[in-house]
């Protein structure tokens, strides 16, 4: 990572993901339905520069902290979903039990345990061919295992419509619904404000042609999520890709222009923009190679400071140009 600063610093993440070859631990099928049962469990070790706002643990980077220059964490994430599918009804129960844990002292106070419950009941629609409505709702349990931060309960409820429009080659996912963020006010933290509001997400995904393997999509919405410093997040987002097959079967090629906007009920308020592109090369069925250059630009304002009883010991500065490349080994068996 090339950033501005003398902050330069190499990334790496280790990940293991044994289940995934469980597609279905068990399922039922008969008379046009099913019934099944998937499980998978999900351990990374990453290493993160702190001038990266990172995606996978939704946290807010610190550019400019001092004595410590990466964010080493370990995450452990397990899901469990229980389906019916059939000819005009289908649904799920799901479970998910998110676990973060970090190496440096400084963030020991976002070490914690998330829990979240899902049910979903969609419904095919006869007299619309390929198109289906649902209902899902969701309840999470953020349980810290320190009391800096105050410990919450959130929910949502979404309704939704999915399904091609206008010809088989568009196809669009539009989902909106209410969500509300009841923290508990135990923690050291005076950040004791809730949300209750909007969240929604779209997706859109156009593919022209029959014959060729090009796509464009393109994704955006708002959602909720926990804070490393404060009770919460909002996140507004949206983003265009282009997907393309050079050579078939042998090497593709990658697009992708984003815009994210990040609001901490207690902190910093930022505007990240990206633009990057990519090669995959299949250099065997189980082996992939890619290779991304990645330029991100980023303006904060509203910054925080981190204390430690004795004087502060880090601040943000979240304003930042940013050259990334990458590249990586995907092996599948």
């Amino acid at each position: 990572y090339i950033t501005r600063g003398d902050m330069d610093n190499i990334a790496h993440r280790f990940t293991t993901d044994l289940f995934s070859f469980w597609k279905d631990l068990f399922k039922i099928e008969g008379a046009g339905s099913r019934v099944y049962t998937r499980f998978k469990n999900r351990l990374d070790y990453v290493t993160d520069p702190l001038d990266l706002k990172v995606r996978d643990l939704r946290l807010i980077g610190f550019p400019t902290v001092k004595a410590v220059t990466e964010l080493e964490r370990w995450e452990n994430r397990l899901d469990l979903e229980i389906g019916y599918e059939g000819n005009l009804i289908r649904g799920h129960v799901a479970y998910r039990n998110e676990y973060y844990k970090f190496v440096d002292k400084l963030f020991e106070q976002a070490d914690h345990m998330e829990h979240t419950y899902v049910l979903r009941v969609g419904a095919n629609i006869p007299e619309l061919e390929d198109k289906s409505v649902y209902v899902e709702g969701r309840w999470r349990e953020l349980r810290y295992e320190e009391d800096t931060l105050n410990d919450a309960d959130a929910w949502e409820v979404v309704v939704g419509v999915e399904g091609t429009v206008i010809s088989r080659k568009l196809r669009v996912q539009v989902e909106a619904g209410y969500s509300e963020w009841d923290s508990s006010e135990d923690g050291e933290t005076a950040d004791d404000s809730d949300y209750d509001g909007l969240v929604a997400y779209g997706q859109m995904v156009f593919r022209p042609w029959e014959d060729r393997n090009l796509q464009f999509q393109l994704d955006g919405g708002r959602a909720l999520s926990w804070s490393a410093i404060a009770n919460y997040r909002v996140e507004d987002r949206g983003a265009l890709s282009v997907l393309y097959e050079v050579l078939p079967k042998l090497l593709d090629a990658d697009l992708t222009l984003s815009v994210e906007k990040t609001n901490a009920s207690d902190g910093p308020d930022r505007i990240l923009y990206s633009a990057g592109a990519g090669l995959t090369y299949h250099l065997f069925k189980q082996l992939d190679v890619t290779a991304r250059y990645l330029y991100r630009v980023q303006s904060s304002k509203n910054e925080v400071e981190l204390t430690d009883g004795t004087g502060v010991v880090a601040e943000s500065d979240g304003d930042f140009h940013q050259n990334v490349f990458s590249i990586g080994l995907s092996l599948e068996f």
